[in-house]
């Protein structure tokens, strides 16, 4: 949504998780160009079954899409939507393995790795 000269503004519109992920959103609220300095925000899942949100940090909870909006408090018509994709990293190797890639495996503690193509 669109209120004059005001507009949310996020660094992306999708965000793509691994279920048990949690990533945090960081809006700014814009006038044109310029930042408004202490803007506040109101964080609303559509589907908190497949993602939740607490104070703009998404956690991915089950396989499916979800909407999160977000609403300026301080100009309640401007709001913005970031579709949710969480998926069980199934689809990231059938990716990877399809095309023959080179797989290096980074361990960074006990529970995460990275992988490097």
């Amino acid at each position: 949504k669109y209120d004059g000269a005001y507009v949310i503004d996020l660094d992306t519109d999708i965000v793509d998780l691994i279920i048990g992920d949690e990533y945090q959103l960081e809006p700014r609220l814009l006038r044109g160009q310029d930042a408004v300095d202490n803007a506040n925000f109101k964080y609303t899942s559509f589907d908190e079954s497949i993602a939740s949100v607490e104070n703009g940090k998404i956690k991915a909870l089950a396989i499916g899409q979800a909407s999160i909006q977000i609403d300026s408090i301080e100009y309640p018509n401007v709001s913005k939507v970031v579709t949710v994709n969480v998926n069980n990293g199934q689809a990231v190797l059938n990716w990877l393995f399809a095309r023959s890639t080179t797989v290096y495996l980074s361990f960074e503690s006990d529970d995460y790795f990275t992988i490097l193509c």
